[in-house]
């Protein structure tokens, strides 16, 4: 391994050791499973949503990243700016104005805003959350008034 290889991987370790939280975790907490999207202008989507960020101890909810895979057109969901913001007290993750685009060449649907009907589930002596649960009540909009999504996510990392 070359010099220059091995400050990069010095320098790569020290960031992961620094964007730890210093509170409760080290790494991003990452969450996926099975969701529906159904958009305002009608198209549906069963894909398989995988969330990356991180919930600090006094649970504030940062999204760094997100991700549908599965059958089109969940190719096709592109995902906007972050980060997302929420708070496991409020049962809600604020996405901003356009964070779920489905697009084929052009753009044929937009969903975002607020996501309400969100439960965090905890293990005892688990600081974050097992799994966390979207519209599992089937509420209509309830993702920016628009558009609906549900489903269930697990934790997988850490």
């Amino acid at each position: 391994m070359n010099i220059s290889m091995k400050k990069s991987l010095l320098g790569m370790v020290g960031a992961i050791a620094l964007t730890g939280f210093g509170v409760a975790q080290a790494a991003p907490v990452v969450y996926a499973g099975t969701t529906a999207l159904t958009t305002g202008g009608g198209l549906m989507a069963n894909c398989t949503l995988t969330l990356t960020g991180d919930i600090d101890s006094s649970g504030v909810v940062t999204v760094t990243g997100a991700g549908a895979t599965g059958a089109s057109p969940c190719d096709l969901i592109k995902n906007g700016t972050y980060p997302w913001t929420g708070d496991t007290s409020t049962s809600s993750i604020s996405t901003g104005a356009y964070s779920s685009v489905i697009y084929a060449g052009t753009v044929l649907d937009t969903c975002g805003g607020n996501v309400t009907g969100v439960v965090y589930n905890y293990t005892a002596g688990d600081p974050l959350p097992t799994s966390v649960d979207i519209n599992t009540a089937g509420a209509s909009g309830n993702y920016g008034g628009a558009c609906t999504i549900s489903g269930s996510l697990t934790r997988v990392l850490p």
